[in-house]
């Protein structure tokens, strides 16, 4: 991997970094390279050679004459400074000394502002001067608040004024003639320079640097780079030599003698500021990074990594604009194109939407450090007058905004037009409401610009879906954006038909039919146009509800003379599972992957699709309920056919046909939530039990589903992650997203372009018919739970129990019971989950002793004081780690030696306390100025022979377990727990002590331990609305540990998924209750989802 400018984010270089050495530790070699990351740039920082493993510089020759020329190309800076630091004062002398570089004769002009809002100003004043008939060219605006169907692309060689932002700085091969800047730190602006007679072919070029007189620092500035970097490097550039007009050499071999000479006068954090904390990627957060569905809540902090964890949390989101949004939200699975959505920071959007007039406006175009204006007045929310939507990804559809609230559902929005906010000159404007200009509706020429983009090799992308919009102003806006003329006639014609429609007082009916078929006639004119030279075919349809919003909804698919089936109709069954399987086999053995390997891929294609052979889903692919299933295949009175792979359902996908095809499902007996992949994995494994091939079978469409009626479980719930996490350890977790994207691709390939030569002459149909019946009837019972202990004395402790049964299942697993399971169990008949119940093959004095061993726990306590010094480490109060920079080299060190108490426990991710540097644990237990994990270490401290005795007593009994303790991790802080009641603690309470269950408390620890956290939070933690609260799920059946994990990700997951089919739809829920004075806890309550 080439990582082009890492200066750029430090961060994302070292989580790159840190996935290459999780995907060498992987069990079992895949057979390919794992390849190299080399850094790229000229301004490499130090935190990047640290990173590295060696450093391969490449120090330029001077005098080899193929570079000579641009080693030695001229360019001189000069500093011009304005009277003041606002920023209308900097656009009006960068505007000014643009024109004087016009009129100095430069033909191409680069103006670099620091923030979008003064690049808007300086451009709009440029215009105003071209537009006066002044000999100024028309400027061109380039930031990243464009939407890309309307972005201007760069020419190889630009002429005229250019006014940007960082875009320019990195990542184009572009020279200017001459240059306009802000001051900015020093390697941004050797950045920026590199951008001046880049190709040499200049015997002068002079660059000009804008600050201000009064030795402040605009304000903007400081809020992207901070005020010291500017200032520093201001004071590097006054030391350097001058010439008799001002200027400072600048070419590259001066800025070579720069960094020799007076650097070393200049500490790199003066000039470039602080390098941003790296975040780590360890084994730890594995089962959080690899599960995709459902979704955690909450989620790997991705922005960590990229921008680094102390950079302001500022999220980006995508928003695009609609002509009538509300027509295109109700299509079932409609999405954006991404040529029609502008990205924009999430603090702009809300600030925007909330009314705030120009408050809106992103500070910068670059992702590290963006932070936006605070709204300036309050006003009506612009999603009280105007349609607003957000894309739910938990739910899976479009949600209409009707609250503040509601702005959290998700990062994809989709805006009525007439809101405003955006203008396809500047781009973002974060200006809406009535007197804003109306966004046009870009859809279709992102939907054809899409389209077309996959026309180089249709097989990269064989299949797809899009929802269009055609209507007469979408085509002429499509006309005008890509160019094709012949979109006006087509555009016209639509225009008269609907015009028609009114005059002629049609009924509604017959005029709604009209317009349904001028619709679908005049998109097939657009689609054919679209599709011209792609190489693909499609099949479009329009439903009547939707089709005066011009709603059309297409499939298309690769079209190709190789192909022997037919392009969008019925494939074989035989066919397609011999087809995929050699194409797999194929594929895998050209990657150079391992034999094994490439036999187990071989044998998932010739099984992934073998649960089609359930007789009700062949009738349901034959379209016919009365059909008969036989070994020979499908029998109808047209007579006998082979067993099907696909049939034509699969290209209708609207509204009205979606209910139709539901209907055809139920009457040929297909439970609604049926999937196939599930049953084959199951009949395959019948067959051959081949862990890899029954994986990547089962999540061939995408993600791992299992039997009716629930989605997201397999047999026992969620009972392949043990499976999962097994393969990613195994191959890494790149390695299987790498196998399981060899035989999806095999799969899409074959489907795209069927080939009936691959059907076997003596079918192997009627023996796998055969294995998917027995895999049914396996299905339809669960194993019997193991002889279970129920932990009676846990129901008073709900939360603390909780965790405390997820150690004892941690323990169970360590000490080798694979087996060992969990669930919860109602205390009377018909009453509430409440109470925990372990199975294993160890006592509860065994399970409970591995967890007392002080040793582990001194050894974790000894390693950490080992890489943060002090002498509390673990049990620091407020249950917090400094310096947080030495958090990194310490969660690496415990990676390598699989110190997994420590991962357990320790996290970098969150946001360091800026004076004290330190980082909070990851734990859900409550710190209230003291320290829950120190309450397991004294528990622990006290020997085997006191701490396992009174542990296991607390587990059976209500009334054991109970000492004077400061913390009790916020878990249920009952009323009782007071001196005048328990006898327990001050009289006065002047102590800060509590009656609380600390023989609990190692348990509890290393239940959190062993399930893991973000790197931040701990798992199972979610805010509604302004409240915090924790939901632990309540299994009914038994679960292993990495199986309760999995749960535990997905227990805020949409109340869609059918928990109580697979005994989940228990959950303890606590909300978070805020005394004052340091007193913080959780109030639990089980609920059903």
């Amino acid at each position: 991997m080439l990582f082009d400018e890492p200066h750029l984010s430090t961060p994302a270089y070292a989580a790159i970094r840190d996935a290459e050495r999780l995907q060498a530790r992987a069990e079992e070699p895949l057979g390919i390279p794992l390849g190299a990351t080399v850094a790229l740039g000229a301004t490499i920082p130090a935190v990047i050679r640290d990173e590295s493993d060696n450093d391969r510089s490449v120090e330029f020759n001077p005098a080899d004459e193929r570079i000579k020329h641009r080693f030695t190309a001229p360019r001189t800076l000069s500093v011009r400074e304005t009277r003041t630091a606002s920023d209308g004062a900097f656009v009006n002398a960068m505007a000014k000394s643009a024109l004087a570089a016009h009129e100095s004769g430069a033909s191409a002009i680069v103006v670099f502002a620091n923030t979008v809002a003064v690049a808007q100003g300086i451009y709009s004043r440029l215009l105003a001067a071209s537009d006066k008939g002044r000999d100024v060219p028309e400027p061109d605006l380039i930031t990243s608040r464009f939407r890309p169907i309307e972005r201007m692309p760069l020419p190889d060689s630009p002429t005229g004024i250019v006014v940007t932002t960082q875009c320019l700085e990195v990542g184009v091969d572009v020279t200017f003639d001459a240059m306009i800047t802000e001051a900015v730190p020093w390697g941004t602006l050797v950045q920026r320079l590199g951008r001046l007679n880049r190709d040499g072919s200049l015997d002068s070029a002079a660059a000009t640097l804008v600050t201000a007189g009064t030795g402040a620092v605009r304000k903007g500035s400081a809020a992207v780079y901070g005020e010291q970097p500017i200032k520093a490097t201001l004071d590097l550039l006054s030391g350097l030599p001058h010439s008799d007009d001002g200027g400072i050499d600048v070419s590259t071999a001066a800025l070579q003698r720069i960094h020799a000479g007076f650097l070393s006068d200049h500490a790199a954090e003066e000039l470039e500021g602080p390098a941003p904390r790296n975040g780590t990627l360890h084994s730890g957060l594995v089962p959080l990074m690899t599960q995709t569905r459902p979704s955690p809540i909450p989620d790997l902090p991705v922005e960590a990594f990229i921008s680094g964890p102390d950079a302001p949390v500022n999220r980006e989101v995508r928003v695009a604009w609609r002509d009538d949004p509300e027509a295109f939200a109700t299509v079932p699975n409609a999405q954006l194109e991404d040529a029609e959505c502008l990205t924009i920071s999430e603090r702009a959007l809300r600030a925007f939407l909330r009314g705030a007039p120009g408050a809106g406006v992103p500070l910068a175009d670059l992702d590290t450090t963006q932070i936006d204006a605070e709204p300036t007045a309050a006003a009506e929310p612009l999603w009280e007058r105007y349609a607003v939507f957000v894309w739910d990804h938990a739910a899976e559809e479009w949600r209409r905004v009707r609250r503040r609230q509601d702005l959290d559902a998700g990062r994809l929005f989709l805006l009525d037009g007439e809101i405003g906010g955006y203008s396809p000159k500047l781009g973002w404007t974060g200006r809406g409401g009535e007197e804003a200009e109306p966004v046009r509706d870009v859809s279709l020429a992102a939907a054809i610009a899409a389209v077309r983009a996959r026309s180089g090799n249709p097989r990269n992308a064989p299949t797809g879906t899009s929802t269009w919009v055609v209507t007469p102003t979408t085509i002429r806006t499509a006309k005008d954006l890509i160019g094709d003329e012949s979109l006006s006639a087509i555009a016209d014609a639509l225009e008269h038909t609907l015009a028609s429609r009114h005059e002629d007082s049609l009924p509604e009916d017959e005029a709604l039919a009209e317009v349904q078929d001028a619709v679908l006639k005049e998109s097939k004119e657009v689609i054919s146009m679209a599709l011209r030279g792609t190489g693909f075919n499609a099949v479009a349809h329009v439903d009547q509800e939707t089709a005066d919003a011009g709603i059309v909804t297409l499939r298309w698919r690769a079209a190709s003379p190789k192909s022997r089936g037919t392009a969008l109709g019925r494939v074989t069954l035989d066919a397609h599972l011999e087809q995929v399987g050699t194409w797999a086999e194929q594929d895998a053995e050209t990657a150079g992957l391992r034999q094994e390997v490439v036999s187990s891929l071989g044998f998932a294609g010739r099984w992934h699709d073998v649960g089609k052979l359930d007789p009700s889903f062949q009738r349901l692919l034959a379209e016919d309920p009365s059909a008969g299933i036989t070994d020979a295949g499908i029998v109808s009175d047209s007579g006998t056919t082979p067993f099907l792979a696909k049939s034509s359902l699969s290209t209708r996908e609207t509204k009205s046909s979606l209910k139709a095809a539901r209907r055809l499902r139920l009457r040929c007996g297909v439970p609604e939530r049926w999937r196939h992949e599930w049953l084959s994995a199951a009949a395959m494994r019948l067959d051959r039990e081949d862990p890899l091939a029954a994986h990547v079978v089962g999540a061939h469409h995408g993600y791992r589903v299992g039997p009716p009626p629930a989605r997201p479980d397999q047999r026992d719930g969620f009972a392949h992650a043990r499976d999962f996490l097994t393969l990613n350890r195994r191959y890494g977790p790149w390695g299987l997203a790498y196998l399981e994207s060899v035989l999806r691709l095999a799969d899409w390939r074959a489907s795209a372009l069927p080939d009936e030569a691959f059907a076997l002459e003596s079918g192997t149909a009627a023996a796998q018919a055969r294995a998917v019946e027995r895999a049914k009837s396996a299905a339809s019972s669960n194993p019997a739970p193991g002889d279970e202990v129920v932990l009676s004395g846990l129901i008073s402790h709900p939360t603390t129990g909780w965790y405390a049964a997820a150690g004892l299942l941690a323990a169970a697993l360590e000490l080798g019971d694979a087996d060992a399971s969990i669930c919860w169990r109602p205390v009377v008949p018909g009453g509430d989950v409440a109470v925990p119940a372990i199975a294993s093959k160890h006592t509860l004095e065994r399970l409970v002793g591995h967890v007392c061993d002080a040793g582990r726990w001194e050894r974790a306590q000894d390693f950490v004081l080992e890489h943060v010094g002090g002498k509390y480490g673990l049990w620091a109060k407020s249950q917090k780690l400094k310096p947080a920079r030495a958090l990194r080299e310490l969660l690496l060190d415990a990676d390598e030696r699989g110190l997994r108490l420590v991962l357990g426990l320790v996290g970098d991710l969150g946001l360091q306390e800026r004076q004290s540097q330190q980082v909070p644990l990851p734990l859900n237990a409550l710190a209230n100025n003291s320290n829950y994990p120190s309450v397991a270490r004294d528990h622990v401290a006290r020997g085997l022979e006191v701490a396992v005795p009174q542990t296991v007593s607390a587990l059976l009994d209500v009334n054991a377990g109970y000492s004077a303790a400061q913390c009790d991790g916020g878990f249920d802080r009952h009323d009782a727990n007071s001196y005048a009641i328990t006898g327990v603690g001050s009289v006065d309470d002047t102590a800060g002590l509590r009656a609380t269950r600390t023989a609990l408390a190692p348990l509890a620890v290393y239940g959190m331990a062993a399930l893991g956290h973000t790197g931040a939070l701990g798992f199972g933690r979610a805010r509604i609305g302004r409240t915090r609260a924790l939901r632990l799920p309540l299994p009914q059946r038994p679960t292993g540990l990495d199986e309760l994990r999995a749960l535990l990700l997905s227990v805020w997951s949409a109340d869609r998924w059918d928990w109580a089919a697979i005994d989940n739809d228990a959950v303890l829920e606590a909300e978070f209750v805020d005394r004052g004075d340091s007193d913080k806890s959780w109030r639990p309550s089980t609920k059903r989802r």
